[in-house]
């Protein structure tokens, strides 16, 4: 993050911006990161929210209480490309959709990376209207800035983010004033019936060992830690599934009886073959010939136009997968790309925004609202989405080829669609990257 000061207002600059489901899936995120200063709105796919991790810039200005300017222009315009350059040289670059900023896309980078940024954003969304020093600008971001009301500058605000830690100190100091009631109310009656107590043996021992139980507790969450982190490192390989949906197209008849292949929709699991009938006459011993398992049809006459195979896959084992981060993320991402494009394929690349929690062993009665238990849930990494299309059989071959060549991509689905003149492709596939050790 790096601030900046416009007049006398202050801004924001290269927040991390994501998507989370629901507000306990946000208060996760923010405890296991724990931002110096955060901002959520919902939105159609959920809260979007950005977060201030530090300042790199030399104002040393506390984030708490700044406009995040990427949000700020999303309320002033609905679709802009941000161009600014700073006071020392460097450029804020961020892509606004809908109102909203992109994930990904609020950065401070130099002029070169600003550049090659600024290439893809502009090769695949021209029509962005642009903000600041850009050839072509509308308006200056000063100018921009400014003219944002003070209710609308409000809702761009940065503030603290919760901290869990004073209520479960409130807790447990609640826990403590009971447990000491406790001791006098037995220490009394031990005081007025000593011939009772003689009888019934010595008091069992009130207080838990807390930290016996804390150390036990950890460790279960250390191993199911470890556990969902080496399970999110097995992944099954592209190129072994994408090559079962090659072969399984490749041995589809040209017809079987009346019926042609029309669409295969493939999973890693299984492929779904939909077969058109394209005789006059309908013949029913046709559809016992048609390779894989007939799906039920919603009435029997449906036969007579279209029918559904279903043909198993050979299961993939699962092969080591490292999740890529920053620069190298970037940079496979990239190469990804250009390598498909050679081939005629278009590339729509999602960020990693769709966080990967696993849920923790539960702490002991005796530790329940203790300060230091630990959360019963953690983020241990983000998922991003990768579709692709192409034309043609021999550019879906090679496509796939390029894809699987990446050891980032794990498979999702592929939708062949077959006809006399041509084949085209359109294939899903999703990477991640971690978060920890």
């Amino acid at each position: 993050m790096v601030a900046l000061q416009i007049e006398d207002r202050w801004y924001a600059l290269g927040l991390e911006w994501a998507f989370a489901d629901d507000e306990q899936e946000l208060r996760q995120t923010w405890r296991a990161s724990a931002p110096l200063a955060v901002i959520s709105l919902p939105s159609e796919d959920g809260l979007l929210y950005g977060v201030a991790s530090s300042d790199t810039s030399d104002s040393a200005k506390s984030p708490i209480g700044l406009s995040a300017a990427a949000l700020l222009v999303g309320q002033l315009l609905p679709d802009a490309l941000v161009h600014h350059r700073l006071p020392n040289g460097s450029i804020w670059l961020c892509v606004v959709r809908d109102g909203l900023p992109l994930p990904g896309s609020d950065c401070v980078c130099s002029v070169e990376e600003a550049g090659a940024a600024l290439e893809e954003i502009q090769a695949y969304q021209p029509d962005l209207p642009r903000i600041g020093s850009l050839p072509g600008s509308i308006q200056e971001l000063p100018a921009l800035l400014a003219s944002a009301p003070a209710k609308v500058l409000r809702r761009t605000l940065l503030r603290r983010p919760p901290r869990p830690l004073l209520r479960r100190l409130l807790l447990l100091a609640i826990g403590c004033a009971c447990l000491l009631s406790l001791l006098i109310w037995q220490h009394l009656g031990k005081r007025h019936q000593p011939a009772q107590q003689a009888a019934s043996g010595p008091m069992p021992e009130l207080m838990p060992d807390l930290a016996a139980l804390r150390t036990q507790h950890q460790k279960q969450v250390d191993q199911a830690l470890a556990k969902s982190r080496h399970e999110l490192r097995q992944q099954v390989g592209f190129m072994p599934v994408a090559n079962q949906w090659l072969q399984t197209v490749r041995q589809l008849p040209l017809s079987v009886g009346g019926y042609r292949p029309r669409q295969v929709d493939c999973s890693p699991e299984s492929c779904l073959v939909e077969w058109d009938w394209s005789a006059e006459t309908f013949e029913v011993s046709a559809l016992s010939r048609l390779p894989g398992e007939l799906q039920p049809a919603a009435t029997p006459a449906e036969y007579a136009t279209v029918a559904r195979t279903r043909i198993a896959l050979a299961p993939v084992s699962k092969q080591s997968y490292e999740p890529l981060t920053g620069h190298a993320l970037d940079e496979a991402l990239l190469k990804l790309r250009s390598s498909t494009h050679r081939y005629g394929g278009r590339a729509d690349i999602s960020r990693a925004n769709q966080t990967i929690s696993v849920s923790l062993p539960a702490p002991p009665a005796a530790l329940e609202g203790n300060a230091s238990a630990a959360p019963q849930s953690q983020v241990i990494g983000q998922r991003g989405q990768v579709r692709l299309m192409v034309a043609g059989w021999a550019q879906t071959q090679k496509v796939l080829q390029v894809m699987g060549q990446s050891s980032l991509l794990i498979p999702e689905r592929a939708v062949i669609a077959l006809n006399q003149s041509n084949v085209t492709l359109q294939v899903e596939a999703r990477y991640i990257t971690s978060q920890g050790h």
